[in-house]
């Protein structure tokens, strides 16, 4: 939402007696409404493709699509469609930037916002200009290869799996593995060790959580941290205790009871969304204070200190009594209007 700054001016002419409830009930009243205007809230959404066409929450879809869904409310929206490539393509990884911008793989060669690019490559696509630039080239790997996962770390660091044996940065690995891919330095690592698997997977789709947990899929059925889960679930994978839970079962969810989730990205509950993001598909799904909810807020913190009590001349201190100041503030309140928010 955009935020509506504004000027408080004191002028000092009497004395009175503040009491301490209304003094913290005026400071919670400040904080909410920066906080709230600030960060809004929202649950934890799934932006996700699949490897064909398919129903979810009463919307029919392409493997070209990328699909908001809400778990808690069973509903589906399109967030990307996927007619803006140049011809039919499988949407196969994705990971959204804090400037609404898309990170995008597919599964063969493709064309997006006039960028012509490889299915190894990774493009940051602006939805606002329909333009691409490359983000990743497959150049950096050995050979040809098709990504078939990323996710884009806070350090700015990529994590990204394969559909099959790849070398990138000196480092060898397997389609059920995850690398870490630092830009800065080229340097190389292993994420996640695909022998945690029972046996050998594709990791087909997945999601690096802020609290340092795995969102993935897999190609086939699998097992990991002793949970079983179908190529249309998603499970979350604790890598410090080798433990799993489902956080999205397919089988109950889409209408056509098998779909193969092959692209992933996951809007966590308290994070804050940009500005485009919340301008376009997530604006239903966004639980926020409004600009005059901020000012109702606004007012009645003021009104909390206009029914301050006079009282003798004492000054304002701390402690469980009440509080007390030896001035009485008179407040003027200035919008000077709404100010433009931008993307990080």
């Amino acid at each position: 939402m955009a935020a509506i700054p504004f000027s408080v001016e004191l002028s000092i002419n009497q004395t009175c007696r503040i009491p301490a409830g209304a003094v913290l009930l005026c400071m919670i009243l400040l904080a909410g409404m920066l906080v709230v205007g600030a960060s809004p809230v929202h649950a934890r959404l799934i932006l996700f493709s699949t490897s064909g066409s398919a129903d979810l929450g009463g919307l029919s879809f392409d493997n070209e699509d990328l699909i908001l869904f809400d778990p808690a409310t069973n509903t589906a929206s399109l967030f990307f469609d996927g007619s803006l490539y140049k011809k039919d393509e499988d949407t196969n990884a994705v990971s959204v930037l804090e400037n609404g911008n898309l990170l995008l793989s597919t599964r063969t060669n493709a064309i997006l916002g006039g960028l012509s690019f490889e299915d190894g490559d990774i493009v940051e696509y602006n939805p606002l200009t329909d333009s691409a630039s490359l983000y990743f080239s497959e150049e950096l790997f050995t050979g040809n290869e098709e990504i078939s996962a990323l996710s884009l770390l806070d350090n700015g660091n990529l994590v990204l799996s394969t559909r099959g044996t790849a070398s990138l940065g000196g480092l060898e690995f397997e389609d059920q593995d995850l690398v870490e891919y630092d830009f800065a330095t080229g340097q190389v690592s292993l994420f996640l060790d695909g022998g945690r698997f029972s046996r050998n997977q594709n990791i087909s789709a997945v999601h690096v959580l802020t609290n340092g947990n795995v969102a993935l899929s897999t190609r086939k059925k699998a097992t990991l941290g002793g949970v079983t889960f179908g190529d249309d679930s998603i499970i979350e994978y604790d890598p410090t205790t080798d433990t799993a839970s489902l956080i999205f079962d397919g089988s109950s969810w889409f209408s056509n009871g098998y779909e193969d989730i092959d692209a992933l990205f996951i809007f966590e509950a308290g994070r804050p969304l940009n500005r485009v993001a919340v301008a376009s598909s997530l604006a239903p799904h966004i639980t926020s204070v409004s600009e005059p909810d901020s000012l109702a807020l606004l007012g009645a913190c003021i009104f909390s200190l206009l029914l301050m009590r006079q009282n003798g001349d004492r000054m304002f201190r701390f402690g469980p009594r009440a509080q007390e100041i030896s001035a009485w503030p008179r407040f003027s309140v200035s919008p000077r209007g709404p100010e433009q928010e931008v993307g990080r």
